[in-house]
């Protein structure tokens, strides 16, 4: 009578294990209806009421350029560890998989300690006599962030460990609970501080309190993090304070430093050219710091885009390391698809929104902030198109080809610090093309460099670790058309109907409505029409009815649009007749799975 429950409190353990990375996105998709609606709601108060000085963002971002060679050389022995090395020695020796997250904790408190102390001494007692005597409190507070320079470690296993339902739920805390509390608290207190002492000003004074606020979210964070750790370290035979000791192993030790040295050398020449970047940025781009502050306002609006569909390294890891290419190639197929859909999908949902943008700005009595409605559109097509390119290096990361990753983000650094001067010292775009200018190299620039980096990674992987395979229809026409479909529903939603209700109810409140309307659409619509055209079949509508059982908080909206995905899928002559194989790759899993589990059984023993 009580078996069924049971089923159902298992939610990480999938038949197929692409569907770790779907149910993370269906699990967390209230959460991403809130945060949208959140995102444009906080975006506008802050902006109208708290933070109405664009420049003041860019201020509090001045310092990092400068410590960042530090910070990159420091780092060097733990650099990508977590998810390079956990998915992999989760299966094949659990005991030594918590040597590398010691490593990691007590390297990062040791240099962290060090590197707040140096950067503290220079900024206080040398900073303050040079031309960046105006920014030694960013420089201050910037630094604070390195220690205890741990922070984020175990949200960073739960992603290794796939827990992806729970590391949604973190972000979401993170993001639209504590950050945009500590963003409130502080920049209202930053305002009222700056109001009192004249001589500085609200914009310095919202400049510090905006480096504090990043910072303290990620101090509260970490309850939460370790919270949901608790849960999943049980079932692996772990407990949180074994985490903390100094009982490490030289070969592990050996390890990290082989690949951090290899996968931080880059960085660190990337940190000169980075420097080298900035002080061209700013001293071609004029009033960079209000230009870097709007692009970063498009940028805050739209960060879901880019990484809805979740990390596929520890998948890629797990089965590239342990023989199984077969099911990597399948993870690959299943995940290309996974995130061209969601890209497109959230592309379709705000492009319309964008169009209504300016009213919103002008009734919220932000005319600075219109600028940044092209930095928006532009973001919206850059997704459009480099969500299918960017994803050939996280196979590289998998794999764990040290040597090719560095070679190649060495080869890119000189690229485009090339194309950065051709745009700004040569070209002078921002100069001579003014706004228009500036646009481009903020945005669109960076799409023509980053299709060749796309061929040369794909064409790698083709070669040298696996055949890729794209389910093309699945992906880009059954996608594309659904895309163009809504999309049109969007633009009659904000050139018809947005008209009539902000003339009875207003703009915000229209605009407001509008989103929710244009975001439940994308599931209600936009999902429907792509099960009616062919982007699901029996596998992945398997991983979807999977979702289902684990979607937490937003069950009833997933089920919901599960069963209207099924039902055009039903009516649909183009239902699974481009479907992948999964067979051979159903077997790799199985064999990777029982693995596992006699894995975990032989460290929980000893």
């Amino acid at each position: 009578m009580r078996q069924q429950p049971k089923q159902q409190q298992k939610p990480q353990e999938f038949t197929h294990g692409y569907g770790n990375c779907t149910a993370k996105f269906w699990y967390s998709i209230l959460l991403v209806l809130i945060d949208i609606v959140l995102g444009f709601v906080m975006t506008g108060l802050l902006a109208r009421f708290i933070y109405p000085y664009p420049e003041a963002g860019g201020y509090a971002g001045v310092a990092a350029p400068f410590f960042g060679i530090v910070y990159t050389v420091c780092d060097i022995a733990t650099w990508g560890a977590i998810e390079r090395f956990i998915p992999e020695y989760r299966i094949k020796n659990p005991k030594q998989m918590i040597m590398f997250v010691r490593f990691f904790i007590a390297y990062q408190s040791f240099s962290g300690l060090g590197q707040f102390t140096a950067l503290s001494i220079y900024a206080i007692y040398f900073a303050k006599d040079t031309a960046l005597s105006y920014a030694v409190w960013f420089m201050l507070l910037n630094c604070m962030k390195q220690f205890p320079g741990y922070l984020g470690i175990f949200k960073a296993l739960l992603n290794a460990f796939q827990q992806y339902n729970k590391v949604s739920v973190i972000d979401f805390i993170q993001g639209n609970v504590f950050q945009r509390l500590s963003e409130l608290l502080l920049l209202l207190l930053g305002r009222y501080i700056g109001t009192l002492i004249p001589q500085y000003g609200e914009i310095m004074f919202l400049a510090i309190f905006t480096s504090i606020a990043t910072y303290l979210d990620d101090i509260v964070i970490i309850t939460v993090e370790l919270h949901y750790f608790k849960q999943v370290a049980a079932s692996e035979g772990l407990r949180v304070r074994d985490c903390f000791s100094l009982d490490i192993s030289k070969d592990v030790i050996k390890l990290c430093l082989n690949w951090g040295i290899k996968q931080a050398f880059p960085s660190i020449i990337g940190s000169f050219i980075g420097f080298y970047s900035f002080m061209l940025t700013i001293t071609f781009l004029p009033s960079y710091a209000t230009w870097g502050a709007l692009a970063g306002m498009a940028g805050t609006i739209l960060w879901y885009i880019g990484t809805s569909g979740g990390s596929p390294v520890p998948l890629y890891t797990e089965a590239i390391l342990n023989g199984k290419k077969k099911l990597a190639q399948f993870y690959f197929t299943q995940h290309y698809r996974f995130v061209v859909q969601l890209a497109w999908m959230f592309v379709a949902i705000l492009f319309p929104v964008t169009t209504i943008l300016p009213q919103a700005f002008i009734a919220l009595g932000l005319p600075y902030y219109l600028l940044a409605v092209p930095f928006i559109v532009g973001n919206l097509i850059a997704h459009v198109i480099n969500v299918p390119l960017n994803q050939g290096e996280a196979i590289l990361y998998g794999a764990g080809k040290a040597n090719v990753i560095m070679v190649l983000r060495l080869a890119w650094m000189v690229y485009d610090a090339f194309f950065q001067t051709l745009w700004l010292a040569i070209l002078k775009l921002p100069v001579y093309h003014g706004a228009t200018g500036i646009v481009f190299y903020m945005v669109y620039a960076g799409i023509i460099t980053n299709i060749p980096k796309s061929i040369v990674y794909y064409t790698y992987v083709q070669r040298k670790i696996f055949e890729l395979h794209v389910a093309k229809w699945q992906t880009f026409g059954a996608s594309g058309f659904s895309m163009l479909i809504f999309m049109a529903f969007g633009f009659f939603m904000t050139g018809i109907v947005y008209p009539v209700i902000a003339d009875n109810l207003g703009v915000i409140v229209a605009i407001l409505i509008i989103v929710v309307i244009l975001a439940l659409g994308g599931f209600f619509m936009y999902f429907p029409l792509t099960g009616f055209f062919g982007a699901f079949d029996k596998e992945t509508l398997g991983y979807f009815k999977q979702s289902v059982e684990m979607a937490g908080y937003s069950k009833l909206l997933v089920k919901a649009t599960y069963q209207a995905v099924k039902f055009t899928c039903k009516i649909s002559p183009l239902h699974g007749k481009f479907s992948p194989d999964p067979t051979d790759a159903h077997r790799e899993l199985d064999e990777l799975v029982a693995t596992k589990k006699l894995a975990i059984e032989h460290a929980t023993k000893q």
